[in-house]
């Protein structure tokens, strides 16, 4: 029996299960984002407890700990190696600091790497060996799985999607990446400037004025309202988001592209102009050769990865 961890720049959850694609117990919070890494450390292990009471387990029970970390991780040492979202997690041991609290041996992997993973075997890429998965979320990431297995390049993670640079709209402007540029916190902070300088737009009415409320679920309902200053915000992203995907699509050619995290919720109103933005941007002769998808593990994809993590370092004993 596994545990696996999320943990994110706005969630953490904690999964028990085998690692097969099925989890026996879900438990999951709001991660303590300004806390920094202090706070978010002190609800991983209260989470991993009340998980494994509610699945009827107890700590003894536990084989191995698969943790999904939202930030770039060397693997081989198990330290994060920062967070571009929270503070505090620059060169922490994280598996050290797990296998110590809880007296299970862990294991470390990047979020977005253990969800494509996850995908690949368990949700829309099952079946297919070449598998492309970008989640966004608080963050961008990506990974590629081929034939079942991570694409580690030299072992310290690959598939950096949301660190491709893209040109800016404005000339003289500094190039930025696509993270910076249409991450579910940059189209937030976006959407709060828009809903400032457009105060009787349908997005800043939804929050009824309160600007700091809004989030990319409430930028969705505007776009969903045929809000103008919603959609003009949400078709920029969905040029960046498109462009990226093409060139991903022009230098793997996989068989399938798969999009979770939290703004992947948005269903046809995000996947209906991204499949017809990134055929536009795609490699003339790669059209029609790959499926873009939404991912079919939902908000506990990491976790599945994680799982599974967990299950593969387990067999290596």
């Amino acid at each position: 029996m596994y545990l696996g961890i999320e943990i994110g720049g706005t969630k953490l959850q904690v999964g028990l299960g085998t690692g097969q694609g099925s989890l026996i117990s879900l438990e999951r919070t709001q991660a303590d984002a300004d806390g920094g890494r202090e706070a978010i450390c002190e609800q991983i292990i209260p989470l991993c407890k009340s998980a494994l009471k509610l699945g009827g387990f107890k700590l003894g029970d536990i084989d191995a700990v698969g943790i999904g970390f939202g930030g770039p991780v060397e693997p081989t040492t198990g330290k994060v190696i920062t967070s571009h979202q929270v503070t505090g997690w620059e060169d922490f041991p994280l598996v050290s600091w797990v296998t110590r609290e809880l007296s299970i041996p862990a294991v470390l992997g990047n979020d977005s790497d253990l969800a494509g993973l996850a995908e690949a075997h368990f949700g829309a890429g099952a079946g297919r060996s070449r598998v492309v998965y970008m989640n966004i979320g608080s963050g961008i990431g990506g990974a590629m799985v081929i034939d079942g297995s991570l694409y580690m390049s030299q072992g310290a993670g690959a598939s950096e999607i949301g660190h491709l640079r893209m040109k800016p709209a404005q000339a003289n402007a500094p190039w930025q990446t696509l993270e910076d540029l249409a991450s579910g916190w940059s189209l937030a902070r976006t959407a709060q400037r828009a809903a400032q300088q457009h105060p009787d737009s349908i997005l800043a009415k939804l929050v009824d004025g309160q600007l700091d409320r809004i989030r990319t679920e409430t930028l969705t309902e505007a776009v969903d309202d045929h809000d103008p200053v919603a959609m003009e915000i949400w078709h920029r992203a969905i040029e960046h988001w498109g462009v990226a995907l093409a060139n991903v699509i022009t230098l793997l050619h996989p068989e399938v592209v798969i999009v979770g995290g939290g703004v992947s919720q948005a269903g046809e109103l995000l996947f209906h102009p991204l499949r017809r933005e990134v055929d536009k941007q795609v490699f003339a002769p790669f059209r029609d050769s790959y499926d873009l998808v939404p991912a079919g593990l939902g908000e506990e994809v990491v976790v599945h990865g994680a799982l599974k993590l967990a299950r593969e370092f387990h067999a290596q004993w």
